[in-house]
C-alpha cells in the first residue's frame, strides 16, 4: 500500500510543479510521463485487485490529469464502478475505454457483460413486479446497446400489463426494428393490436409469427380466434389445426376448431373436439357451453344437461349456457327445472328473447300444437 500512496504524491508533486521533474537516467519529459502513467495504472489495478476501491480511485484521478485519453484508465474505473453497482457510469467508463481503443475485445467483453448485468436486474425486477424498476433497468441497456432487441420486448410486455397498448405496440414495434427475425415480438404486437381490435394487424402479425416459427401454437390459435369472428369457418378449422399439431394440449384450439364445425353443422365433430377441449381446461365455460349446444342437437339429453351444469357452476351470467341447460331438462321431461333455467337465461339481454320463448312453449303448449 506504501508503494501505491508514493505514487500519487509522487504525481501530485508533478502535478504542482507543472513540468516533468522526474525524468531519470537520461529518460525524455514524455518518457517520464509515461512511466509515471504505467506506475498510476499499476497502483490503481493493485488497488481495486485488493479492494481498496477508495486508492484506485485516487490513482486514476491523478492519471486522467494526465492523460485523460488513457483507454485502460477507463475500463478499470468501469471495473469498479460494476463493483459499486453503479451500472450506468460503469458502461459510459467503459464504452469510452472502446471509444479510445476500439479493436481491444476485453472492453466490448465487459461492456456486453454490463449490459446483460442491467438486463437481467431489469428481469428481476419485472419478475417482482416492480415495473418502474425494470423499465428503468431497460433503459440503461438500450442507453448502451440501442439495438438490445429484448430490452425493448420486456419494456413492450411492461405497457401491455399496464393496459398501455398504445405504449406496447410502440416497444414491440422497435424490438422488430431491431430484429426482423423475433417472432415473438410479432406475436405479442398481434395480441395489442387484438386488444385495440385492430384484427387486420393483428392477423398480419400472427401470420408473419408463425412464418417465423411454424410450432408457435398460440399464434395459430389467435388466427383461428380472428378468423371465427370474421366467420371464415374453414380457415378457422386450418389455423387451430396447425395450432394442435403444434400443441396437442392447446385447449382452445380444439374449442375454436369445434365452435367452427358447429357453425358448419357437423355437430357429431363438434362433440368430439369440445370433449377435448374440456378434458384440458376443466375451467373453460365457454367450451362446456358449446358442448351442451352441440349435445343438444344429438339429442344427449343428459350429457347436454351435465355440459351445461358445468357450464353455469363456472359463469352463472353466461344466458346461452342456462338455454342449454332448459333444452335438456325439456329434452329429459323436466319442465319445472327448464323454466327455471330459461328465467336465469333472461337475465341475460343477449339470450332473453330465445328464453322467453322457450318458456312460452311450455307453459303454452296449445298455442304451438304441442298439446300431450
Amino acid at each position: 500500500m506504501r508503494i501505491v500512496s508514493n505514487l500519487v504524491i509522487c504525481s501530485a508533486l508533478l502535478l504542482l510543479s507543472g513540468q516533468l521533474l522526474f525524468a531519470q537516467g537520461g529518460e525524455t519529459d514524455e518518457e517520464a510521463k509515461e512511466r509515471i502513467i504505467n506506475n498510476l495504472m499499476v497502483g490503481a489495478n493493485k488497488a481495486f485487485t485488493d479492494g481498496n476501491i477508495a486508492v484506485a480511485k485516487d490513482s486514476l484521478k491523478n492519471l486522467f490529469e494526465m492523460d485523460s485519453q488513457f483507454a485502460p484508465a477507463y475500463f478499470i474505473y468501469g471495473k469498479i464502478n460494476v463493483r459499486e453497482k453503479n451500472y450506468v457510469e460503469a458502461g459510459t467508463n467503459i464504452r469510452r475505454s472502446i471509444q479510445l481503443d476500439p479493436e481491444n475485445e476485453k472492453y466490448r467483453k465487459e461492456l456486453k457483460n454490463i449490459i446483460g448485468l442491467n438486463y437481467n436486474d431489469g428481469n428481476l425486477e419485472y419478475k417482482k413486479g416492480n415495473y418502474a424498476k425494470a423499465v428503468e433497468k431497460y433503459d440503461t441497456v438500450l442507453m448502451f446497446d440501442a439495438g438490445y432487441s429484448s430490452a425493448y420486448y420486456m419494456k413492450g410486455i411492461i405497457a401491455k400489463r399496464q393496459r398501455n397498448t398504445k405504449e406496447s405496440i410502440e416497444q414491440f414495434s422497435k424490438a422488430i426494428n431491431a430484429d426482423p427475425t423475433m417472432s415473438t415480438a410479432y406475436y405479442a404486437r398481434g395480441n395489442s393490436y387484438l386488444s385495440d381490435r385492430n384484427y387486420d394487424r393483428a392477423i398480419q402479425d400472427f401470420e408473419t409469427a408463425t412464418s417465423l416459427n411454424p410450432n408457435d401454437a398460440k399464434a395459430w390459435t389467435n388466427i383461428g380466434a380472428i378468423e371465427l369472428n370474421r366467420k371464415n369457418y374453414d380457415e378457422v378449422i386450418v389455423a387451430t389445426q396447425k395450432a394442435i399439431e403444434a400443441d396437442p394440449k392447446m385447449a382452445r384450439a380444439y374449442r375454436d376448431q369445434g365452435i367452427a364445425y358447429s357453425k358448419m353443422g357437423n355437430w357429431t365433430k363438434a362433440v368430439s373436439l369440445q370433449e377435448k377441449s374440456t378434458s384440458l381446461n376443466k375451467r373453460d365455460s365457454r367450451a362446456f357451453f358449446h358442448l351442451a349446444e352441440a349435445y343438444n342437437q344429438l339429442n344427449n339429453c343428459e350429457g347436454a344437461r351435465d355440459a351445461a351444469l358445468t357450464a353455469t357452476g363456472i359463469k352463472a351470467t353466461n344466458g346461452g349456457s342456462w338455454v342449454e341447460l332448459g333444452l335438456a331438462y325439456k329434452c329429459l321431461t323436466m319442465e319445472a327445472e327448464a323454466i327455471a333455467a330459461f328465467e336465469k337465461a333472461k337475465r341475460d339481454g343477449r339470450w332473453r328473447e330465445v328464453a322467453v320463448y322457450n318458456i312460452d312453449i311450455i307453459v303454452n303448449k296449445s298455442k304451438y300444437n304441442l298439446d300431450d
